[in-house]
């Protein structure tokens, strides 16, 4: 498993920096304006996808790691057609609202590739609980160089920056759902057994929650554009761009740990967890340090016009172990069966987080709303450690709805 974390972590600090390149690009080439609206539109968008995923990104490892294949069948093919159903709806709304209010008419392109992406990266869960790196590795790192030689590629050939960076995403994701579909093909063709689907998203309302809880943060920059300005959703979105890149370890993390600690025990689970807890606190002292040097690295990495936006980068680093410490946490919870607490606790938080930025923001404008997020996460990051503690007895675990046939692969 070590091996895996570090393969892991690898590919996704190498695709986190042509990611967080693109970005900057976008940034310095479109404006705080369109830079703003972009990230506003990707943010509804991770919420409306959380929704279509129905929880299936968390839950197909886990019965990877179990043998249930009917479930990982099914849960793939209501992944593929839910995103495509949300990508398709959420692109002809944007494409009206886009039309009627003068902006780009090409932004319509962002939902669609975020839909391929989010059936990709629900995907890739089964490699990942099958132990395969290589498949990760490629997935993400393709598509993260397509999206930004793409982008750059048609800018400098002539096309205007939101076309070119929308294009560039679609071709992107368009990719990777064709090479995990290859994959997946592959591994589960052998797979006679289908779960009934009604059976199946009934066990995932609790991930579906989790999941949906946790992906609502990311409304935090709709919510600053509403109550601030667009301008200011733009300043508060380089902010947390700009840390996305230092909290790897936590992605890494969920996807080794979460189908892995399935099979541990309740002993072994909370070890883990204190672990988890202590590597990610103390690995993040030292981001400490960056905090004086917030405005000369945003303008040095944005230019002047984003300067406003280095005090809500130094919440924003305050934020990083919090907000890497809950998704690990909540993945060992879940493990252990633990999977409705971990939805109440995600709804809850969920609420306020929005409300603490909500209020952050009328305050004290994008710092405000950082600062708010900070004590949101170091509030639920807290209780979720002391459930873990405090555990007794595990619930009963999931042993599998009800599928067509008793043949398994």
């Amino acid at each position: 498993m070590k091996a895996q974390f570090i393969v892991l972590l690898a590919a996704r600090i190498f695709s986190s920096g042509l990611q967080a390149v693109s970005f900057i690009l976008l940034a310095r080439w479109a404006g705080v304006q369109d830079f703003g609206l972009i990230a506003i539109i990707t943010g509804i968008g991770s919420v409306l996808f959380a929704v279509a995923d129905w929880g299936l990104s968390s839950y197909i490892p886990r019965a990877r790691a179990k043998g249930l294949n009917a479930d990982v069948l099914t849960g793939l093919g209501m992944s593929f057609w839910g995103n495509i159903a949300a990508g398709t709806l959420f692109a002809v709304v944007l494409a009206v609202v886009s039309g009627v209010n003068g902006h780009s008419s090409w932004l319509w392109l962002i939902p669609l590739a975020l839909a391929m992406d989010q059936f990709t990266e629900a995907g890739l869960t089964v490699p990942v609980a099958d132990k395969e790196k290589l498949v990760f590795v490629v997935s993400v790192m393709t598509r993260r160089s397509l999206a930004l030689g793409g982008f750059a590629l048609l800018f400098a050939t002539g096309a205007e920056v939101v076309p070119a960076y929308c294009l560039g995403l679609l071709a992107a994701a368009a990719t990777g759902v064709v090479h995990i579909a290859v994959h997946l093909n592959r591994r589960l063709k052998r797979v006679s057994d289908r779960t009934a689907a009604k059976s199946l998203y009934k066990n995932l309302a609790p991930y579906l929650v989790a999941n949906l809880s946790s992906q609502a943060r990311t409304l935090d920059t709709a919510v600053v554009g509403a109550v601030v300005s667009v301008l200011s959703a733009g300043l508060y979105s380089a902010a947390f761009r700009l840390i996305n890149p230092l909290m790897l370890v936590s992605g890494s993390i969920v996807a080794v740990v979460l189908p892995h600690a399935a099979v541990l025990p309740l002993p072994a689970a909370k070890q883990l967890g204190r672990k988890l807890s202590a590597l990610t606190l103390v690995s993040s002292l030292p981001l400490l340090a960056v905090i004086p040097f917030a405005t000369p690295i945003i303008v040095f990495l944005f230019g002047d016009d984003f300067s406003p936006a280095a005090p809500a980068f130094a919440w924003a680093i305050v934020a990083i172990p919090f907000l890497s410490l809950a998704p690990p946490l909540g993945g060992v919870l879940q493990s252990q069966g633990y999977e409705s607490f971990v939805a109440r606790n995600g709804a809850i938080f969920a609420v306020v987080n929005l409300a603490a930025v909500l209020v952050g923001a009328l305050v004290w404008g994008p710092a405000g709303a950082a600062a708010g997020v900070a004590l949101s996460y170091a509030l639920k990051s807290t209780s979720l450690y002391f459930r873990l503690l405090l555990a007794r007895t595990g619930p009963a675990k999931h042993v599998g709805p009800k599928v067509y046939s008793s043949v398994g692969a």
